[in-house]
């Protein structure tokens, strides 16, 4: 399954290079994809006469995948793979699998749905490869085009896509029934401090409160990371939510609905000339549940393409130098993972990736390696870090906390801030 780091990746390079894209759904991939194993099948009561078969309900050995098998997913993938790799000469990701390149084209596959960018003769001429070997028919997009429930708009003169999920949104929205609601300028409440539902409290509908962050979720890992931080918390407690929890899930819904028209740019090209650039930051005491830190970053790409962002953290932290830290090494490991793709495709930075922080007194511990007696127990977590400075394949920078553009992923913001936020990353 491609990452969505992957797809963002390759509608931004779509949009600086002017490159063409199409997008194709093959409908009959699970069935008649290639078994390697040998599965029987009896069949339903019926009369098989007709294909010689005496039996009511005979046993007949598959040949090919079926709907309903363990197998079907596995085997397509291995079907269109081997196609890609063997019958194209396209070579395959080995950090991202889905991901399959060439000279002038990139493939992106979920499941059954591929989204191919390249030159337009290179794009029509694979088309017809797939076409003829999986029985499907795509045509190149225009600058309007949907994949996966996002909605893609293109600005050729610009060299930018915008990207949002207004439609499933709309659509979430009116299955909590809150469509009519009266909207929110932020997605939590900054003064709101939540904790686990007490004994005695009324609880909520679990299966609803799931629900509600499943589908949430879903968006602010696509297109709104306005509501990342806002529904990593609110899933803390779906395992056993209270009546305050689900009130806070209306809260998002109510700022959801007055924020259908949002669309998110890929394209920032004052972020990166040749660097992908990561923003790391932390709330050392953001989790009064857990007692652990929120860490949050933002990665941008070559060319300044928005492509990752996430909050979340793991860690027990000490103290506020320390929470910052593990968001530069949440961060920095994204970071390579992004350069092993781009380094696999072709893509390499120019230079090496460079990762913005707003604690001085973190980044000096890195630039000096010196960890004196409050910070002697990270040494050994992270020297990688300070290693990775010494020999120049990370630069760690410093920026004001103002102009720090992974806040929104550490707290709840109040309106001014959090309109601050969204201008920052471009929405609008």
């Amino acid at each position: 399954m491609i990452d969505a780091a992957a797809i963002r990746y390759t509608l931004g390079l779509a949009a600086i290079k002017d490159l063409k894209i199409a997008i194709l759904d093959v409908p009959t991939a699970y069935l008649g994809a290639t078994l390697e194993e040998e599965v029987h099948l009896r069949l339903p009561d019926a009369d098989w006469r007709m294909f010689g078969l005496s039996s009511p309900r005979p046993v007949v050995r598959l040949n090919k995948s079926v709907p309903g098998l363990k197998q079907p997913g596995r085997c397509w993938f291995n079907d269109i793979s081997g196609y890609l790799t063997g019958s194209l000469g396209m070579p395959q990701s080995i950090s991202a699998p889905a991901l399959f390149h060439s000279k002038d084209l990139i493939i992106n596959l979920y499941v059954d749905d591929l989204l191919i960018a390249g030159k337009k003769d290179a794009l029509r001429q694979i088309l017809d490869d797939l076409g003829v070997r999986f029985q499907t028919k795509s045509e190149i997009c225009g600058d309007t085009l949907s994949y996966l429930g996002l909605a893609i708009t293109r600005d050729r003169k610009k060299l930018q896509i915008t990207i949002n999920q207004s439609g499933y949104l709309r659509k979430v929205v009116e299955k909590f029934d809150m469509l009519n609601s009266k909207g929110r300028v932020t997605p939590m409440d900054a003064s709101l401090k939540l904790i686990a539902r007490a004994d005695g409290e009324e609880a909520a509908d679990k299966a609803l409160y799931r629900q509600a962050v499943g589908c949430i979720l879903y968006a602010a890992l696509g297109s709104r990371p306005d509501i990342a931080y806002a529904i990593g918390v609110l899933g803390r407690f779906a395992s056993n939510p209270s009546v305050h929890h689900w009130v806070a899930i209306k809260h998002l819904l109510r700022y959801i609905k007055s924020t259908l028209h949002y669309n998110l740019p890929l394209v920032h090209s004052g972020e990166s000339c040749g660097n992908l650039v990561a923003y790391a930051d932390a709330d050392h005491g953001g989790n009064t549940v857990a007692s652990k830190p929120t860490s949050g970053y933002l990665v941008y790409a070559t060319g300044g393409i928005l492509v990752q962002w996430k909050s979340k953290q793991k860690l027990v932290s000490l103290s506020t130098m320390e929470a910052e830290l593990v968001s530069i090494c949440v961060a920095w490991k994204t970071v390579q993972w992004i350069s092993d793709v781009f380094e696999e495709i072709g893509h390499v930075s120019c230079h090496h990736p460079v990762i913005i922080n707003d604690n001085q007194s973190g980044i000096g511990v890195l630039n000096s390696g010196n960890f004196n007696s409050g910070s002697r127990h990270m040494r050994l977590r992270y020297h990688h870090l300070v290693d990775a400075m010494k020999n120049q394949l990370l630069e760690v920078v410093y920026i004001s906390t103002k102009e720090m553009k992974a806040d929104g992923f550490t707290k709840a913001l109040d309106g001014l801030k959090h309109r601050e936020f969204v201008k920052m990353m471009g929405m609008r």
